[in-house]
């Protein structure tokens, strides 16, 4: 059995939850059985039940986990266990009482974007494009912490696959040739609520060239009634409440604007010239090294910055009009190749196994 712990919010968004089903849809895929543990206030039973997959709820919030390993005890009893955790609050000692638990039956993963603290785990996940096993090695050796299996780089991104067909409501309907579709894809819960600063925006300043803006409302995203009485009477602007098959969707896209996580690595793999921008220092390293290796266009952080929306519009326009654009899809296509997750499974299960 495969456990993943991880929770979502709308503190924490759904990119921890998003990145986990991507994986287990791979392990399903070669025949695995998923099951997600979540905390008593994590938001995403619905998401993940809807996906096919199991669910346990545990009776505490997703900050306190050190009190969920006695119960964690009564859950973990298949002879064969991998339990993958996803999440930036684990507390000291989590790790060691779960790998007591399962010892003789399995590993423990954790997903770590940040590689600042040495966890006791029988793996460590990285996929980010700055991802650097010198760092992970130094970090461990001066921690005397046993040094884990490593899952680090572009080649392990755990991308959501493209499993089917839109339904037609998601079928964009192009009404002119020179018409622009963008994606504008803020995370699941938009603390800094980039999606009414952009709405504002547009309201104030009128359409732009020929953008047709696409916008999905996370599921816990707070703002979601004030973003639907801003974009009411919008007609280049179309919301989004779910959107299932989110590879195929966004194929669709002309351009895109995302927030410097996952969903930058899924517009990479489909060839979709996009700008990126940061709402979290987690983010920081994946957004600089973007633009660095000249895939994606930075256009800051949008926290505490009132010009950032007019900034970000700047973007889209020098990137809507460069002539190099055939190239630059390429570029992105040859730097991530979306079979991520696939190979991120086989790697796990030979490693568990082995």
């Amino acid at each position: 059995m495969i456990y993943f712990r991880a929770d979502a919010n709308e503190n924490i968004g759904l990119g921890h939850t998003m990145r986990c089903l991507a994986l287990a849809d791979a392990f399903r895929s070669l025949g695995q059985e998923c099951c997600f543990i979540i905390a008593s206030d994590s938001g995403s039973e619905s998401l993940i039940r809807e996906r096919g997959y199991s669910v346990k709820r545990l009776n505490n919030g997703y900050l306190n986990m050190d009190e969920e390993t006695k119960e964690l005890g009564r859950i973990l009893s298949d002879p064969e266990i991998l339990y993958i955790v996803d999440s930036y609050f684990v507390p000291e000692g989590y790790y060691e009482k779960v790998k007591s638990m399962i010892a003789g039956k399995g590993k423990v993963i954790c997903f770590d974007d940040m590689i600042e603290t040495a966890f006791p785990t029988d793996g460590l996940i990285n996929y980010n494009v700055y991802a650097d096993s010198a760092k992970v090695e130094e970090l461990y050796r001066r921690n005397d912490v046993p040094f884990p299996d490593c899952y680090l780089g572009i080649s392990y991104a755990p991308l959501r696959m493209a499993l089917g067909e839109l339904p037609k409501e998601l079928i964009i309907n192009r009404k002119g040739a020179n018409e622009k579709h963008v994606l504008l894809s803020c995370g699941g819960a938009d603390p800094e609520k980039v999606t009414v600063r952009f709405l504002e925006y547009l309201r104030q300043n009128g359409s732009q060239d020929e953008f047709v803006f696409h916008i999905p409302v996370g599921a816990v995203n707070a703002s979601a009634p004030e973003i639907r009485s801003l974009a009411k009477d919008l007609g280049h602007v179309v919301l989004y409440d779910h959107i299932r098959e989110f590879r195929a969707f966004i194929r669709q896209m002309d351009f895109a604007v995302s927030a410097a996580g996952s969903t930058v690595y899924e517009l990479c793999a489909e060839g979709i010239p996009s700008i990126t921008y940061v709402l979290a220092d987690n983010q920081m390293g994946i957004a600089k090294e973007f633009d660095r290796l000249g895939l994606v266009p930075f256009a800051g952080d949008c926290r505490n910055n009132e010009e950032f929306i007019s900034g970000l519009m700047r973007c889209l326009h020098d990137l809507s009009s460069r002539n190099d654009l055939d190239d630059l899809k390429k570029k992105m296509q040859n730097t991530v190749d979306g079979l991520g997750a696939k190979r991120l499974a086989e790697a796990l299960l030979k490693d568990n196994r082995g």
